[in-house]
């Protein structure tokens, strides 16, 4: 849907809109109209989805609450968000590097890489299994 509403966007505006200001919003709007009637989603996902809709993101993954009822429908079970680990845990992500979480900034955690020293701003809503080092 999202795509979808850049193209009716683009078929009424061209380029003279931006890629994802109140126009793009409206068509995309418009586009979850019909799933919202049609009652099809689980509960909390209809909720929630209504209330992405209010104010629609660039990306759906902006959204942790919509994240988070999704997650929900996951069979992935051995992945948590970064946010429901207590601070100064050491994770891991998909991808293998190791990290010790730090303090919430803002919208991210402060995080430093176990091997780089490094630190990242990592989501809240990032999957991540929780780990030691041994």
């Amino acid at each position: 849907m999202h795509e979808v509403a850049h193209l009716t966007t683009w078929n009424k505006f061209g380029n003279k809109v931006f890629p994802h200001g109140k126009e793009w919003k409206e068509e995309f709007k418009l586009h979850l109209k019909p799933v919202f009637e049609l009652k099809i989603l689980p509960e909390d996902v209809h909720k929630c989805l209504i209330e992405y809709s209010i104010n629609p993101k660039a990306s759906s993954c902006a959204d942790s609450n919509l994240m988070k009822v999704l997650k929900r429908y996951d069979n992935d079970s051995e992945y948590v968000h970064l946010e429901d680990i207590p601070e100064k845990s050491i994770f891991r992500l998909k991808n293998g590097r190791a990290f010790i979480k730090g303090e919430r900034l803002r919208k991210r955690y402060k995080c430093i890489e176990v091997c780089g020293k490094k630190y990242y701003l990592i989501s809240p809503v990032a999957e991540v299994i929780q780990t030691t080092l041994f």
